[in-house]
Parts: structure tokens; C-alpha cells; sequence
């Protein structure tokens, strides 16, 4: 059974990179989904030539006021771009069906990175018996 362990050592590390790698991957696409369905992020509001930020009292569009705008998270800016009313339904339940992709794919990787030492378990004894 000691033969065994530097074998499954060397899965057990292979397979935790290609799952970090994978990992990675599935973040790089949240990330693009993320731009594709809400825009880029907006750091600021753009007023008139003429409004002075003093005097003015900022008409804020709807989807800043949800906030959905100002979060950099990926996950976090497609979930509230989800709940946010003033949006198209069907732009929101495509931000909700990539959210829900990202979260399962996300649980089963965490789930397979739990990958522990492999055991070697003896399933009984090999009997030969003559035929004679």
C-alpha cells in the first residue's frame, strides 16, 4: 500500500492544478458575461456643459441608484443587475441564468478541490484453488 502514495500524491496535485486552472477560466468568463450583459463599470456621473456640481442636484439614472453600476464583484453586479425592475426581463434573467451557472460550476469545483489523499482499501484475499 506505501507503493501506492507517490502515485496518488502526484494525481492528487494534478488534479487540484487543473481545477485552480479551470477555477480561473470559469472567472474570466464571469467576468466577460458580466460586461456583456450590464456595460463596463461607471466610476462617475457625466453632468451638462453648463450644470455647476454646486448647484446641481444630480438626476441619477435608475440603475445607479440600484447600485448595480458601481460594484466591480462580477457575481455581486450581475445578482443586483438581476433584481433591478427598471432593466428589460429579458436582460435580467440572463444575468440570473449566468449567475446560476457560475454558482453550481462553483460549488462542484469547490467540492472536487476538497480532493483528499486516496486510500487503498483491501477488498479481501485472492484464492486460487487447484482444479484437481
Amino acid at each position: 500500500m506505501r507503493e501506492f502514495e507517490p502515485i496518488a500524491q502526484a494525481f492528487v496535485q494534478t488534479r487540484r492544478q487543473e481545477l485552480e486552472k479551470e477555477r480561473s477560466r470559469q472567472m474570466e468568463w464571469l467576468q466577460l458575461r458580466s460586461k456583456e450583459i450590464t456595460g463596463e463599470q461607471i466610476e462617475g456621473i457625466q453632468i451638462g456643459l453648463f450644470d455647476s456640481i454646486a448647484n446641481r442636484t444630480l438626476d441619477v439614472p435608475a440603475a445607479s441608484q440600484s447600485g448595480w453600476m458601481a460594484i466591480a464583484d462580477p457575481a455581486e453586479r450581475l445578482a443586483t443587475f438581476a433584481t433591478d425592475g427598471s432593466q428589460p426581463a429579458r436582460v435580467r434573467s440572463e444575468a440570473d441564468g449566468v449567475l446560476r451557472i457560475y454558482l453550481q460550476r462553483s460549488k462542484g469545483l469547490a467540492e472536487q478541490l476538497s480532493l483528499g489523499v486516496p486510500e487503498v482499501l483491501p477488498l479481501g484475499i485472492l484464492m486460487l484453488v487447484p482444479e484437481v
